[in-house]
């Protein structure tokens, strides 16, 4: 019994580690360098951790009176700690706090009693520079879905043409026609609540007509549009003696509540029947320079 004792004491001598590496990033609270031996040998022994890369090599010392940090060197002093009963379970690993670039380096943890080495084991420890912070894409990624989700949902209350302005258009007649077709089709049905307003944006924006209301103005009497136009999406306006005052903007606007569904801008040039007209042909609004400036629509 006693040889087989003696024989596991001069294998626990002789043992060495293989070479044990770890990694950490500086800036982390701390690491944990591992080193377990058997209670039989930790028990009233010494353990003692260094490097010995150092001219002041000691890192740590456990007595079985407790720690002996006389010979510690300053870069680690307040930094290392063992655990309280360490040479009575056998668990010797030292916590090292707040790793930096220059502790990067073999640490070794020797195991002694009456000045003979009962166990050595080392542990090579990396400290590298810490990646760049997550959080400059997190909020990229979160922008971007935040725009997608906006669009998506502004693109639920445009028409299918994936726009509510619908193309400007421009219509030119001659003076004296019996009526004229001021064009507007929708590309489906309409809620039954909405409003249909036809203005003329350069006449200080007075109403032609509006649906489903019926109003007092100059162009009583003059303006229709087709039965159930909601149902069928035929928003066109009839303007019947069309005159050459009548030659300039015309707006239509549909909305529900507070949102657009849809808008056009038309329009109307009517010519004279003489060459005479040409004179009376600049009376006419410019719409094109409108139609930029305040409709934002292109011709």
């Amino acid at each position: 019994m006693v040889l087989q004792q003696l024989l596991v004491l001069v294998l626990l001598v002789s043992q060495h580690a293989s070479g044990l590496q770890m990694e950490v990033f500086e800036g982390a609270q701390s690491v944990l360098l591992p080193c377990q031996v058997p209670v039989s040998v930790s028990s009233g022994s010494t353990a003692v951790w260094d490097r010995d890369d150092f001219r002041i090599p000691t890192v740590h010392v456990r007595q079985p009176d407790g720690d002996y940090l006389k010979d510690q060197n300053q870069r680690y002093e307040g930094r290392t700690s063992m655990m309280e009963d360490a040479l009575q379970t056998g668990e010797l690993s030292l916590t090292l706090r707040r790793p930096t670039f220059t502790d990067s380096g073999t640490f070794t943890c020797t195991v002694c009693r009456f000045g003979e080495d009962l166990h050595q084991a080392a542990v090579e420890l990396q400290v590298r520079e810490a990646p760049p912070p997550v959080w400059p894409w997190v909020l990229v990624a979160l922008l971007v879905i935040a725009a997608a989700v906006w669009y998506q949902r502004c693109k639920k209350k445009l028409t299918a043409d994936g726009s509510p302005f619908c193309p400007s258009e421009t219509v030119e007649i001659r003076e004296g026609v019996k009526s004229v077709l001021l064009p507007l089709k929708a590309n489906k049905s309409l809620p039954r609540d909405v409003r249909v307003e036809w203005t003329r944006p350069d006449q200080r924006n007075i109403r032609i007509h509006v649906c489903p209301e019926e109003q007092k103005n100059i162009y009583e009497g003059r303006t229709k549009m087709k039965a159930d136009p909601l149902r069928n999406g035929d928003l066109s306006l009839t303007l019947k003696t069309p005159q050459l005052e009548d030659c300039g903007v015309y707006k239509c606007v549909v909305y529900r509540g507070g949102d657009l569904l849809l808008q056009k801008a038309v329009t109307l040039r009517v010519k004279g029947q003489s060459d005479s007209t040409v004179t009376r042909w600049s009376r006419c609004p410019c719409s094109v320079l409108y139609l930029h400036q305040h409709t934002g629509v292109g011709q």
